[in-house]
């Protein structure tokens, strides 16, 4: 493992060198605000989706699924984690399974917002979907994983989630009932898995002494759209009705609490639209239901939602504000702070001819096809409205997804959602996980456990205020966040949807080899300049294809 980092590291040295330099200086616009630590990981991170590292030795594109293969590959497990591997049983009966997909199929038309939205139908997965149950290891009472004395390898995953519940218990506040948060992972929908996203499962286990369940949902662009969301939803049901061979027992509504960061927040908010679906009546009056495990049973909504850094708009429409001072420009503006490739550079990302990608039909996202990127099911901004959602906790940092953040923050506050959220300086995407040496990153999984906590209380003895505040990166240092802030100018949902369907445009005509329109101030680079160059010389065979991350 040591060897393929230092080789990838190596023709690194000169730009980290330089960059070093303008850090140390005062170069940077965020060396005021970033320690050196911080520096280097975010430029790094930079560095590798840049694009040039989508290309093999020979300076050719490489393929999607490579790509996947090193972004999921197995984590060193820490000693103070538990890992319990869990399979989500399915209900026995065939006609079970074929209902939920049909409920899907059912939900998809008739939350679009046109009949134009081309989907592949719903399908529960022909394997098993699996998970992890995560949480903090009591490592002084269970011994290093490595000892010479210790049986948990030979444990069975029974007695391994035992052992998980009951070290994560100590830290359960007094007149609080039992939780679990169902934590869907990031990773543009393409890559990561449960193993990659342990550490937010460790920290938030502490903060509220309850267990994070990760799902191992299926991965575009292999499994396109609706395949994450029908997991997703099967997780959700594995909670509320395991079905024989699970290893959790039944968790009532109001202790669970869906989550996720990046695409896996977008993922978590899709959810919450869907289950705000099943709350309204069928066209007789009747209300919906769904039979698992035999039982015809409610759908009911989660405690509580909590979002890091949302993929909330597959568009990523906010790119400019217009002349009337409206909609906002963080998908450019933040670029330089953030490691996460703005709209103009992804669009612009290639990769090598696979199996997987292009898809049948091609598509030019790697998640959905471009008539269902404004659905609210791909990307939940585009709801028609959040009533009746859950209490949301929410953060986000100066970053590229910032104002698409803000804005469905807004659209929470118009249907009156309890909302608090956390805007962190100059912090860039999900930075509670890639930078956990920060002070920013306990604060931000603190605040989330004493969201946890007050919803778990019953004896009301846990004070949580809602609020939407700004917090300073050294000090941390709180100031509030103007709910005028979030509405981008008086943007409007027409507004929104108008700007949503103008970059989905532009990104089917890129991919088709139409001209680039500038979405901002922000040049091309000269990757981007290649990748362009390498389109029109290869679009013509259909050996390379064009897609965004």
């Amino acid at each position: 493992m040591a060897i393929p980092m230092l080789r990838a590291l190596l023709p690194k040295v000169p730009y980290l060198l330089t960059s070093s330099a303008n850090h140390f200086l005062s170069l940077n616009p965020h060396s005021k605000d970033w320690d050196f630590r911080t520096f280097i990981t975010v430029t790094l991170l930079k560095s590798f989706m840049s694009g040039e590292d989508t290309k093999d030795a020979n300076g050719n594109p490489i393929s999607i699924e490579k790509i996947q293969r090193l972004a999921n590959s197995e984590q060193t497990l820490e000693d103070d984690c538990w890992v319990v591997e869990a399979s989500v049983p399915l209900p026995e009966l065939e006609e079970e399974v074929k209902l939920v997909e049909e409920l899907m199929d059912r939900a998809i038309r008739e939350l679009a917002r046109n009949g134009d939205a081309v989907v592949d139908a719903a399908k529960v997965s022909q394997g098993v979907l699996t998970g992890e149950f995560v949480g903090w290891r009591n490592v002084p009472k269970r011994g290093a994983y490595k000892g010479a004395n210790n049986p948990h390898k030979k444990w069975k995953a029974e007695r391994k989630f035992e052992a998980l519940r009951e070290d994560v218990a100590q830290f359960k506040i007094k007149d609080t009932k039992e939780g679990v948060v169902l934590w869907l992972h990031g990773g543009a929908y393409i890559m990561c898995d449960p193993c990659t996203h342990r550490p937010i499962g460790k920290h938030l286990s502490k903060e509220f002494g309850g267990l994070v369940f990760l799902p191992r949902y299926r991965l575009a662009p292999q499994n396109p759209f609706p395949s994450a969301l029908l997991d997703s939803f099967i997780s959700y049901l594995s909670l509320l009705y395991p079905q024989p061979g699970a290893l959790n027992s039944p968790y009532p509504a109001d202790q669970i609490f869906l989550a996720g960061d990046s695409a896996g927040g977008g993922l978590a908010l899709s959810l919450i639209q869907l289950l705000l679906w099943f709350q309204t009546p069928n066209e007789d009056g009747s209300a919906k239901k769904i039979k698992w495990g035999g039982i015809l049973r409610d759908v009911p909504l989660p405690k509580g939602v909590q979002i890091l850094s949302g993929w909330v708009d597959l568009s990523r429409c906010f790119v400019g504000i217009d002349e009337m001072g409206k909609g906002g420009a963080s998908e450019t503006s933040c670029a330089d702070g953030d490691y996460l490739p703005g709209p103009t550079l992804a669009m612009h990302t290639l990769f090598g001819p696979s199996a997987a990608w292009p898809a049948n039909p091609p598509r030019t996202h790697f998640y959905a096809n471009d008539s269902a990127i404004t659905h609210p099911l791909v990307s939940p901004l585009a709801a028609k409205s959040w009533a009746g959602c859950p209490p949301v906790w929410a953060c986000v940092g100066d970053e590229c997804l910032r104002d698409s953040n803000y804005y469905w923050a807004h659209r929470l506050v118009e249907s009156s959602v309890p909302l608090h959220m956390e805007k962190y300086t100059s912090l860039p995407h999900v930075f509670p996980l890639i930078l956990q040496h920060h002070p920013c990153a306990p604060r931000a999984f603190s605040s989330m456990g004493k969201f946890l906590a007050h919803h778990l209380s019953t004896q009301s003895s846990t004070e949580f205020e809602y609020r939407r505040i700004r917090i300073h990166p050294k000090t941390l240092a709180e100031t509030p966040l103007e709910d005028s802030v979030l509405s981008m100018g008086g943007l409007t949902m027409d507004e929104l949807l108008e700007k949503m369907d103008k970059e989905v445009t532009k990104w089917a005509s890129t991919a088709s080899g139409g001209e680039l329109t500038e979405t901002g101030s922000t040049g091309l680079s000269s990757t981007v300049k290649n990748n362009v160059e390498a389109v029109e010389r290869t679009a013509s065979s259909g050996e390379i294809e064009l897609a965004r991350l």
